[in-house]
């Protein structure tokens, strides 16, 4: 259920998955699955985590933060990995060349707050943080909000 490109093979964002530091208990989870396999998923009692590497940057801030909803109501525990905005301007130089080899994409995803500003649109609570890559990338783990006992 890897996502694919046009050709068949595995896209250039499960290829960079291989790069992402992803904690011991990230690594058994499926990668970057297809919206069916999410929707699938949302009908029975839902994954204990997915991971989504490089997946939401070429997305509008919309259509990033709806699928991030979908993702979370299948699985317990996200885990992401993606382009994060400068928080210091020791961050700049790695987060600007992020951007410059995204493109206008990857651009449009960092001014609008990167992965955690995404995180934030889809209303989900951030329990893990590691950025990489020099402070342009992050991993984020992210679990639905929760009210007493009861899942939102």
């Amino acid at each position: 259920m890897l996502e694919r490109a046009s050709h068949g093979k595995p896209a250039l964002s499960g290829l960079l998955a291989d790069c992402v530091p992803w904690p011991t208990a990230a690594r058994t989870a499926p990668l970057n699955p297809v919206r069916a396999s999410l929707e699938d998923w949302t009908h029975g009692p839902g994954l204990p985590a997915i991971r989504l590497a490089w997946t939401l940057y070429p997305r509008t801030a919309q259509d990033a933060a709806d699928w991030l909803t979908l993702a979370a109501r299948a699985g317990h525990m996200l885990w992401l990995a993606d382009l994060r905005a400068a928080e210091r301007n020791l961050d700049l130089p790695a987060v600007l060349l992020a951007g410059m080899l995204t493109g206008k994409r990857g651009r449009r995803f960092l001014a609008s707050g990167g992965l955690e500003g995404c995180a934030a649109r889809a209303g989900l609570r951030v329990v893990w943080r590691q950025p990489f890559w020099a402070g342009a990338a992050l991993v984020l783990g992210l679990t639905r909000p929760t009210s007493g006992n009861r899942q939102i």
